[in-house]
């Protein structure tokens, strides 16, 4: 057998071990969402003590600015849930975990610190001196198939505390930690933050993007905003939300 032989029955065996490993780990993650999703039974007991929000236009617009971390942790079913997707439970243990978070006050004080921009406003001050931000930069523009001279006009991770304070204070309104109208009056402080700071949905997601590598996530789940603003696929409702609402 030749050398050129191998060399291609190696090749075809990476490929087939590659489509392998994806086709495991999208398997795992689909059970994983299966296993996370809130139950019928909890769902209406959820109901019992929220009364059914029938959204206004303004409401659905001011979801929009937490739609990328939406679809990112709602199972990929909606981007402007206004109903849990997920087990409560999961939400809870998630906000004790990640945020710190047992009670009201310590809900309050999450609210207060993302819509003053704590995080973000340190991000920026040192914008220009960050040593991982070119090659940042380059990764979105590849991904969302925009000019880097695009990405480059994006000059703050403002939105990277916007739309988690968006999200957040509709977990903390699902899990009984704030009343409908707090969540409401958070959601309109972050997107007059977003308005002061941003232009568009584009510096919006960039904006986003940056923050969340900056903090030291990474860009792993850059897909959502690269579907949002494609406003793709169609089977997961309300994907167009960018088409729809302005972002002034």
């Amino acid at each position: 057998m030749s050398t050129l032989s191998i060399f291609g029955l190696v090749i075809g065996g990476l490929v087939i071990l590659v489509a392998l490993v994806v086709l495991v780990l999208n398997l795992v993650w689909n059970y994983q969402v299966k296993q996370n999703r809130i139950s019928k039974e909890e769902l209406e007991e959820f109901r019992k003590t929220h009364p059914k929000i029938n959204l206004t236009e303004e409401q659905k617009r001011l979801l929009t600015f937490g739609a990328i971390y939406a679809l990112m942790h709602e199972n990929g079913r909606t981007v402007i849930p206004i109903e849990p997707t997920i087990k409560l439970e999961d939400e809870i243990e998630g906000n004790q975990e990640q945020w710190g978070v047992y009670n009201s006050d310590d809900a309050r004080e999450v609210l207060a610190d993302l819509l003053a921009r704590k995080r973000t406003k340190t991000f920026d001050k040192n914008f220009d001196k960050e040593p991982d931000l070119i090659r940042h930069q380059k990764k979105i523009a590849e991904k969302l198939e925009i000019d880097i001279s695009e990405v480059k006009k994006t000059t703050s991770t403002y939105a990277w505390d916007v739309c988690r304070a968006v999200n957040m204070a509709r977990d903390f309104y699902f899990t009984n930690l704030i009343p409908a109208d707090e969540m409401w009056e958070v959601m309109r402080n972050a997107v007059a933050e977003a308005e002061r700071c941003g232009t568009s949905w584009t510096d919006y997601s960039v904006s986003f993007l940056l923050g969340r590598a900056l903090h030291g996530f990474g860009m792993n789940d850059i897909w959502s905003c690269e579907e949002l603003l494609k406003g793709k696929p169609a089977k997961i409702k309300d994907i167009d939300v960018y088409r729809k609402y302005s972002f002034k």
